[in-house]
């Protein structure tokens, strides 16, 4: 079984029995970077083919946790509808302290070329999202109680609303990942929960805001196929993604509809049929 060269850092995939096809594919799509850091799989399900699966594959480790869901369960799960989105919080725990730097990389994403120079980040990497809809749903700007706990923590709303990340990616070196860091995250999505708008990506937002962290507009290492549905995104160009993340556009959902708009979509296919069996 291959080893990587770089034994500091590790990658970070999660997902659960709903999400195996597109975690199947990405893990696979590793092939492209095959130096990559050490990747450590945390498989919420009881599948013995899903879990031989993740054991065959090269410089790989599957970690068993034990996570009560149900005490996600009551936290605002948006538009995903599955508690599944706060596991990845971990990544801020004890769990990975033997690392220096992790990243962690959402399950329906494709890796298309190696990028090792993100982990020469020094600070905490994650990109802006553009989302069209704000960090807090509409109602919440009108409601006493959410006015009142954003003034005690001191967070203003329209800086908060621009600077939105993409949950997606992110890379969480070691000074980050911290007891505070764990705890604060989680009392966050306990105080905010009925008023946020994308779940574990509007709390991570606040906390990014927080701890002063600078988002990146670097799309090459999360590359969501909604930016080139937009006009502002004009000058993004498909051959630069190392990183191509599904988001709004799934392959057993929508994404077909985007393949008769023109040259680049049908790129976007073919890209997508070279690094997965999606539609095979």
């Amino acid at each position: 079984m291959s080893t990587s060269s770089d034994k500091r850092n590790c990658i970070v995939i999660i997902f659960d029995d709903q999400y195996f096809d597109f975690a199947r594919n990405c893990l696979k799509s590793f092939s492209n970077f095959p130096d990559h850091p050490m990747i450590k799989v945390i498989y919420q399900g009881n599948d013995t083919n899903i879990s031989k699966f993740i054991d065959e594959l090269d410089n790989t480790e599957r970690i068993d946790i034990n996570l009560d869901m149900s005490k996600l369960s009551n936290l605002n799960l948006g538009h995903i509808g599955s508690p599944m989105i706060y596991v990845r919080y971990v990544i801020w725990s004890s769990l990975f302290d033997d690392y220096d730097k992790v990243l962690y990389i959402d399950c329906d994403s494709l890796i298309i070329k190696p990028f090792p120079e993100l982990f020469e980040h020094d600070d905490f990497f994650t990109l802006y999202d553009n989302a069209d809809k704000p960090l807090f749903n509409e109602s919440a700007y009108k409601n006493e109680e959410f006015i009142t706990k954003t003034q005690e923590d001191n967070l203003p709303h329209d800086l908060l609303n621009r600077m939105m990340i993409n949950s997606g990616v992110l890379l969480v070196p070691k000074r980050y990942r911290t007891a505070e860091n764990f705890r604060l995250l989680n009392e966050l999505s306990q105080r905010y929960s009925k008023f946020i708008e994308h779940s574990d990506q509007s709390i991570i937002t606040i906390w990014c805001y927080l701890n002063d962290i600078k988002i990146s507009c670097d799309y090459r290492y999360n590359f969501m196929i909604d930016r080139i549905t937009r006009p502002s995104f004009s000058n993004i160009k498909l051959e630069d993604a190392k990183l191509l993340h599904f988001s709004y556009w799934k392959p057993n959902k929508n994404i077909g509809e985007l393949f008769q708009r023109g040259p680049m979509f049908r790129q976007l296919k073919a890209l997508i049929e070279q690094n997965s069996d999606f539609f095979k």
